[in-house]
Protein backbone atom coordinates (compact mmCIF):
# COMPACT_ATOMS: atom_id res chain seq x y z
CA UNK A 1 0.00 0.00 0.00
CA UNK A 2 1.57 3.53 -0.97
CA UNK A 3 2.79 5.89 1.96
CA UNK A 4 1.18 9.36 1.13
CA UNK A 5 2.34 12.10 3.69
CA UNK A 6 -0.94 14.54 2.56
CA UNK A 7 -2.88 11.90 3.68
CA UNK A 8 -1.08 10.72 6.62
CA UNK A 9 -0.81 14.50 8.66
CA UNK A 10 -4.84 14.72 8.18
CA UNK A 11 -4.97 11.31 10.78
CA UNK A 12 -5.06 12.76 14.46
CA UNK A 13 -3.66 9.47 15.72
CA UNK A 14 -0.11 10.15 13.05
CA UNK A 15 -0.03 13.30 14.01
CA UNK A 16 3.24 12.12 16.28
CA UNK A 17 4.76 9.47 14.33
CA UNK A 18 4.37 12.31 11.03
CA UNK A 19 6.64 14.30 13.40
CA UNK A 20 9.12 11.90 13.89
CA UNK A 21 8.97 11.18 9.85
CA UNK A 22 10.07 14.79 9.81
CA UNK A 23 12.78 14.60 12.41
CA UNK A 24 13.75 11.96 10.71
CA UNK A 25 13.94 13.71 7.34
CA UNK A 26 15.69 16.42 9.00
CA UNK A 27 18.42 14.84 10.54
CA UNK A 28 19.48 13.41 7.38
CA UNK A 29 19.83 16.54 5.58
CA UNK A 30 21.66 17.46 8.41
CA UNK A 31 23.82 14.67 7.99
CA UNK A 32 23.96 15.06 4.33
CA UNK A 33 25.20 18.59 4.75
CA UNK A 34 27.39 17.71 7.36
CA UNK A 35 29.95 20.03 9.71
CA UNK A 36 30.36 22.28 6.66
CA UNK A 37 27.05 23.99 7.36
CA UNK A 38 27.78 24.44 10.91
CA UNK A 39 30.42 26.79 10.03
CA UNK A 40 29.08 28.23 7.18
CA UNK A 41 25.98 29.32 8.96
CA UNK A 42 28.18 30.96 11.55
CA UNK A 43 30.31 32.49 9.43
CA UNK A 44 26.70 33.90 7.75
CA UNK A 45 25.14 35.12 11.43
CA UNK A 46 28.64 36.37 12.52
CA UNK A 47 30.15 38.19 9.27
CA UNK A 48 27.72 37.98 6.11
CA UNK A 49 28.78 41.06 4.65
CA UNK A 50 32.24 39.16 4.28
CA UNK A 51 30.80 35.31 4.06
CA UNK A 52 27.71 35.00 1.10
CA UNK A 53 29.61 35.31 -1.79
CA UNK A 54 32.33 32.79 -0.73
CA UNK A 55 29.54 30.18 -0.21
CA UNK A 56 28.05 30.99 -3.25
CA UNK A 57 31.11 30.54 -5.12
CA UNK A 58 32.16 27.54 -2.97
CA UNK A 59 29.31 25.73 -2.39
CA UNK A 60 27.97 23.15 -5.39
CA UNK A 61 24.27 23.85 -6.45
CA UNK A 62 22.76 20.78 -4.52
CA UNK A 63 24.49 22.09 -1.16
CA UNK A 64 22.66 24.98 -1.55
CA UNK A 65 19.25 23.17 -2.26
CA UNK A 66 19.45 20.93 0.92
CA UNK A 67 20.24 24.34 2.80
CA UNK A 68 16.45 25.61 1.95
CA UNK A 69 15.31 22.35 2.03
CA UNK A 70 16.32 22.41 5.55
CA UNK A 71 15.02 25.93 6.32
CA UNK A 72 11.45 24.63 4.91
CA UNK A 73 11.75 21.28 6.83
CA UNK A 74 12.45 23.37 10.20
CA UNK A 75 9.66 26.12 8.97
CA UNK A 76 7.38 22.59 8.29
CA UNK A 77 7.41 21.95 12.26
CA UNK A 78 5.89 25.38 12.73
CA UNK A 79 3.77 24.76 10.10
CA UNK A 80 2.29 21.29 11.61
CA UNK A 81 1.81 22.58 15.23
CA UNK A 82 -0.52 25.52 13.97
CA UNK A 83 -2.59 23.26 11.82
CA UNK A 84 -5.62 23.25 13.86
CA UNK A 85 -5.41 27.07 14.75
CA UNK A 86 -4.91 27.55 10.94
CA UNK A 87 -8.01 25.81 9.94
CA UNK A 88 -9.98 28.12 12.50
CA UNK A 89 -8.37 31.10 11.80
CA UNK A 90 -9.35 30.43 7.77
CA UNK A 91 -12.91 29.44 8.71
CA UNK A 92 -13.23 32.48 10.29
CA UNK A 93 -12.41 34.10 7.72
CA UNK A 94 -14.97 32.44 5.44
CA UNK A 95 -17.67 33.19 7.89
CA UNK A 96 -17.05 36.61 7.41
CA UNK A 97 -16.95 36.46 3.42
CA UNK A 98 -19.44 34.26 3.07
CA UNK A 99 -21.79 35.35 5.44
CA UNK A 100 -21.24 39.09 3.61
CA UNK A 101 -22.47 37.92 0.41
CA UNK A 102 -25.37 35.65 1.83
CA UNK A 103 -26.57 38.73 2.62
CA UNK A 104 -27.46 39.43 -1.07
CA UNK A 105 -29.38 36.58 -1.21
CA UNK A 106 -32.94 37.41 -1.78
CA UNK A 107 -34.47 34.87 -0.23
CA UNK A 108 -34.34 35.77 3.45
CA UNK A 109 -34.96 32.04 4.97
CA UNK A 110 -31.94 31.24 2.62
CA UNK A 111 -29.47 33.60 3.57
CA UNK A 112 -28.02 31.25 7.01
CA UNK A 113 -28.04 28.03 4.08
CA UNK A 114 -26.52 29.88 1.42
CA UNK A 115 -23.89 31.25 3.96
CA UNK A 116 -22.92 27.49 5.21
CA UNK A 117 -23.11 26.56 1.35
CA UNK A 118 -20.42 28.68 0.91
CA UNK A 119 -18.06 28.19 4.05
CA UNK A 120 -18.09 24.39 3.51
CA UNK A 121 -16.71 25.24 0.15
CA UNK A 122 -13.74 27.40 1.19
CA UNK A 123 -13.50 24.90 4.39
CA UNK A 124 -13.08 21.93 2.23
CA UNK A 125 -10.58 23.86 -0.40
CA UNK A 126 -8.16 25.16 2.32
CA UNK A 127 -8.18 21.76 4.19
CA UNK A 128 -7.64 20.32 0.36
CA UNK A 129 -5.08 22.74 -1.31
CA UNK A 130 -2.95 23.50 1.79
CA UNK A 131 -3.89 22.16 5.25
CA UNK A 132 -3.71 18.57 3.99
CA UNK A 133 -0.33 19.52 1.82
CA UNK A 134 1.91 21.25 4.54
CA UNK A 135 4.18 18.58 4.35
CA UNK A 136 5.11 19.92 0.68
CA UNK A 137 6.69 22.92 2.21
CA UNK A 138 10.25 22.85 2.07
CA UNK A 139 9.61 21.75 -1.88
CA UNK A 140 7.42 24.38 -2.14
CA UNK A 141 10.06 27.28 -0.41
CA UNK A 142 12.98 25.57 -2.97
CA UNK A 143 10.93 26.47 -6.18
CA UNK A 144 10.17 30.17 -4.72
CA UNK A 145 14.18 30.03 -4.12
CA UNK A 146 14.99 29.21 -7.79
CA UNK A 147 12.30 31.59 -9.19
CA UNK A 148 13.33 34.31 -7.61
CA UNK A 149 16.85 33.69 -7.80
CA UNK A 150 16.63 33.26 -11.35
CA UNK A 151 14.50 36.45 -12.15
CA UNK A 152 16.78 38.24 -9.60
CA UNK A 153 20.23 36.94 -11.65
CA UNK A 154 18.88 37.76 -14.79
CA UNK A 155 18.23 41.13 -13.57
CA UNK A 156 21.83 41.31 -12.67
CA UNK A 157 22.65 40.20 -15.80
CA UNK A 158 20.77 43.20 -17.47
CA UNK A 159 22.92 45.77 -15.16
CA UNK A 160 26.58 43.98 -16.08
CA UNK A 161 26.88 41.58 -13.74
CA UNK A 162 29.84 38.37 -15.12
CA UNK A 163 28.12 36.15 -11.97
CA UNK A 164 27.50 32.82 -12.42
CA UNK A 165 24.06 31.63 -11.93
CA UNK A 166 25.08 28.70 -9.10
CA UNK A 167 27.22 31.07 -7.57
CA UNK A 168 24.63 33.38 -7.35
CA UNK A 169 21.92 31.09 -6.44
CA UNK A 170 24.22 30.14 -3.63
CA UNK A 171 24.88 33.88 -2.35
CA UNK A 172 20.89 34.19 -1.33
CA UNK A 173 20.31 30.49 -0.47
CA UNK A 174 21.05 31.45 3.24
CA UNK A 175 18.46 34.18 3.13
CA UNK A 176 16.03 31.60 1.81
CA UNK A 177 16.52 29.32 4.85
CA UNK A 178 15.35 31.91 6.95
CA UNK A 179 12.71 33.11 5.16
CA UNK A 180 11.17 29.69 4.88
CA UNK A 181 11.67 29.32 8.61
CA UNK A 182 10.36 32.84 9.55
CA UNK A 183 7.45 32.17 6.77
CA UNK A 184 6.41 28.98 8.16
CA UNK A 185 5.98 30.40 11.67
CA UNK A 186 4.10 33.51 10.66
CA UNK A 187 1.85 31.62 8.59
CA UNK A 188 -1.13 31.43 11.03
CA UNK A 189 -0.73 35.48 11.49
CA UNK A 190 -0.91 35.75 7.76
CA UNK A 191 -4.12 33.79 7.68
CA UNK A 192 -5.27 35.47 10.69
CA UNK A 193 -4.88 38.95 9.05
CA UNK A 194 -7.13 37.92 6.35
CA UNK A 195 -9.60 37.16 9.05
CA UNK A 196 -8.89 40.53 10.17
CA UNK A 197 -9.30 42.68 7.26
CA UNK A 198 -12.68 40.71 6.41
CA UNK A 199 -13.76 41.57 9.66
CA UNK A 200 -11.88 45.01 10.13
CA UNK A 201 -10.62 44.06 13.34
CA UNK A 202 -7.57 44.32 15.22
CA UNK A 203 -5.03 41.61 14.87
CA UNK A 204 -2.14 40.47 18.18
CA UNK A 205 0.64 38.06 16.83
CA UNK A 206 1.81 35.05 19.41
CA UNK A 207 5.53 35.06 20.02
CA UNK A 208 5.77 31.97 17.43
CA UNK A 209 4.42 34.55 14.69
CA UNK A 210 6.88 37.18 16.21
CA UNK A 211 9.86 35.09 15.89
CA UNK A 212 9.03 34.44 12.59
CA UNK A 213 8.45 38.06 11.46
CA UNK A 214 12.31 38.41 12.76
CA UNK A 215 13.46 35.86 10.95
CA UNK A 216 11.94 37.15 7.40
CA UNK A 217 13.52 40.68 8.21
CA UNK A 218 16.85 39.56 8.77
CA UNK A 219 16.28 37.22 5.70
CA UNK A 220 15.35 40.06 3.45
CA UNK A 221 18.80 41.78 5.03
CA UNK A 222 20.58 38.94 3.79
CA UNK A 223 18.86 38.58 0.79
CA UNK A 224 20.10 42.35 -0.44
CA UNK A 225 23.61 41.83 0.68
CA UNK A 226 23.58 38.50 -0.99
CA UNK A 227 22.48 40.44 -4.24
CA UNK A 228 25.03 42.43 -3.92
CA UNK A 229 28.00 40.24 -3.31
CA UNK A 230 26.80 37.52 -5.76
CA UNK A 231 26.14 39.50 -8.69
CA UNK A 232 29.29 41.65 -7.34
CA UNK A 233 26.87 45.26 -8.19
CA UNK A 234 26.92 48.40 -6.21
CA UNK A 235 23.88 49.35 -4.00
CA UNK A 236 22.59 51.26 -7.18
CA UNK A 237 22.26 48.33 -9.11
CA UNK A 238 21.02 46.22 -6.37
CA UNK A 239 18.00 48.91 -6.13
CA UNK A 240 17.38 48.04 -9.96
CA UNK A 241 17.23 44.43 -9.51
CA UNK A 242 15.12 44.58 -6.44
CA UNK A 243 12.79 46.69 -9.16
CA UNK A 244 13.06 44.17 -11.80
CA UNK A 245 11.59 41.53 -9.00
CA UNK A 246 9.04 43.93 -7.93
CA UNK A 247 7.72 44.50 -11.15
CA UNK A 248 8.11 40.36 -12.17
CA UNK A 249 5.90 39.61 -8.29
CA UNK A 250 3.57 42.35 -9.36
CA UNK A 251 3.06 41.18 -13.04
CA UNK A 252 2.34 37.34 -11.30
CA UNK A 253 -0.17 39.06 -8.83
CA UNK A 254 -1.93 40.52 -11.59
CA UNK A 255 -2.64 37.68 -13.80
CA UNK A 256 -3.56 35.54 -10.73
CA UNK A 257 -5.77 37.98 -10.22
CA UNK A 258 -6.66 38.41 -13.69
CA UNK A 259 -7.95 34.51 -13.08
CA UNK A 260 -9.06 34.42 -10.52
CA UNK A 261 -11.70 37.42 -10.30
CA UNK A 262 -13.80 35.57 -12.28
CA UNK A 263 -13.96 32.07 -10.32
CA UNK A 264 -14.49 34.24 -7.01
CA UNK A 265 -17.45 36.38 -8.74
CA UNK A 266 -18.86 33.21 -9.84
CA UNK A 267 -18.86 31.54 -6.02
CA UNK A 268 -19.73 34.94 -4.70
CA UNK A 269 -23.14 34.67 -7.06
CA UNK A 270 -23.96 30.74 -6.35
CA UNK A 271 -24.14 32.28 -2.58
CA UNK A 272 -26.25 35.05 -3.40
CA UNK A 273 -28.46 33.19 -6.05
CA UNK A 274 -28.22 29.84 -3.45
CA UNK A 275 -32.10 28.34 -3.40
CA UNK A 276 -31.81 24.45 -1.53
CA UNK A 277 -35.55 24.23 -2.63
Amino acid sequence: MPFNLALFQSEPVAGQQLFIILGVITIATLIALGLRFFVNMFEVITAPGASLSHHGQNDNFFFSIFVVFLGGLIGTFGLLALQAELKLAFHSFAETVCNDAALLNTNLNYRDIAAMYGINIMDGNFDIFVASNLVFFPILMVVLWLVVGTVCFLATKMLGSHAGYGDFLGSIAYSAFFASIGLGFSSLLIVKGMAAYAQQGGLSPGVLAIVGLVLLLYALILFFMGIAQGGDLASGPVVGVVIVLLVVLAGIAFGIHYYAKPIWENFTSQIQSYDPS
